[in-house]
């Protein structure tokens, strides 16, 4: 993550030579900005696999025995959480580059309908992956 960071600040540094100040202070500000989105990614993903590691302990009793089974989070689950994060930034970047007189606006315009339509892709990709699945198991 430093690495990615101090690449990007050092494009910026060579990019920003011969823009005025108020440019640089924008790129700065767009850089700060997709760091932070970075960040949120990363702490999602975090919280599904603190989620998928706390899921409940399910006791089945059978002939006597018991035998603990944890439940595991869905593709479907795991499809719309994965494509909302992805759809989230790229929407927000994307929606910060186009809107030029107000960026911040735009990139809240764009990180909503890219987190809407990515958790509908991720969706149909996640029940598509448990369709298959349940149609592996049963034969």
């Amino acid at each position: 993550m430093k690495k990615i960071i101090s690449i990007i600040a050092l494009s910026l540094l060579i990019a920003s030579c011969g823009e005025s100040k108020k440019d640089a202070a924008y790129a700065t500000q767009r850089l700060l900005d997709s760091v932070n989105s970075v960040n949120a990614i990363n702490r999602a993903v975090d919280s599904v696999k603190q989620i998928n590691n706390s899921t409940a302990v399910h006791n089945k009793t059978v002939n006597g025995t018991t035998s603990t089974q944890k439940k595991k989070m869905s593709n479907t689950t795991k499809g719309a959480l994965i494509g909302a994060g992805a759809g989230i930034v790229t929407g927000a970047a994307a929606g910060a580059i186009i809107d030029k007189n107000d960026p911040k606006k735009g990139a809240v315009v764009g990180g909503l309908i890219g987190g809407a339509i990515g958790s509908g892709v991720g969706l149909g990709v996640g029940q598509k992956k448990d369709k298959k699945a349940t149609t592996t198991q049963t034969k």
